[in-house]
């Protein structure tokens, strides 16, 4: 049984069941169809993201690049599939695609989580090896060796879920926050965690001035997020500001 396959499976499903949860009951078929897409072009990004990354070999062996089942994705690629899919999603839909983009930010949670994990069962996004030291836990690499590591995959699920806790005790109710606000703050947030999870990564992979290749990615995304966030506060500050008084004569 491929536990990887399993477990980011099962995050999947309960990203579309948390969906359909907060969807409004006549929308909650809808949303569950919306995510779906929305999955397959996070699925399709991450395949072309990983064929990309390695596409000294693909370039020799184009007919492997479409077969999934081989493994390899790479998530920068799934998040930006995603991101693209959602236009095409609300132009489809005929929705806002601010408020589409909430509707389906309650899929991230589980998913991303359950991804953490799986990459622990699967020797991906490991941390350094601990040299022996007690809170280190048994750890494969990508070559399947086995040695106790900083828990990098299992810290990382467990802040993820406090972080997302937190996140939804703090964002106010639906008719005090923006469409879009949702959205926003939850991907800058992932963002953030995950850039700073990636600086204690030890597998493998490209570096530019001295950062990995998917702590860019991470930067690279958390800043729209952030401009979009800013944006709409900006915008309700206008809405909230009175109109100026005129004097009468």
């Amino acid at each position: 049984m491929n536990r990887y396959a399993v477990l980011v499976g099962l995050g999947a499903a309960l990203g579309l069941w948390q969906v359909i949860q907060t969807a409004p009951p006549a929308l909650a078929a809808r949303r569950a169809r919306q995510g779906l897409a929305l999955l397959l072009g996070g699925l399709l990004g991450a395949r072309l993201g990983y064929v990309l990354l390695h596409f000294a070999y693909y370039r020799q062996h184009l007919l492997e690049a479409p077969q999934l089942w081989l493994g390899g994705l790479y998530w920068p690629g799934a998040l930006a599939g995603a991101l693209l899919a959602l236009p095409v999603i609300a132009r489809a839909s005929g929705e806002r695609l601010v408020v589409l983009a909430d509707g389906l930010t309650p899929l991230l949670p589980p998913f991303t989580i359950l991804v953490w994990l799986a990459c622990w069962t699967a020797g991906c996004a490991y941390g350094i090896h601990t040299q022996g030291a007690w809170w280190g836990l048994p750890a494969a690499d990508e070559t399947g060796v086995v040695a106790r590591r900083l828990p990098l995959q299992v810290l990382a699920a467990l802040t993820l879920a406090l972080m997302y806790g937190a996140l939804e005790l703090r964002l106010p109710p639906a008719p005090a926050i923006l469409a879009g606000e949702k959205a926003c703050l939850t991907l800058l947030a992932l963002m953030t965690h995950t850039f700073l999870f990636s600086l204690l990564r030890a597998d493998p992979t490209l570096r530019w001035l001295g950062l990995r290749a998917d702590s860019w990615a991470a930067l690279a995304f958390a800043l729209p997020a952030l401009a979009g966030w800013i944006i709409l506060r900006l915008r309700l500050g206008k809405i909230e500001s009175p109109p100026p008084k005129t004097e009468e004569h």
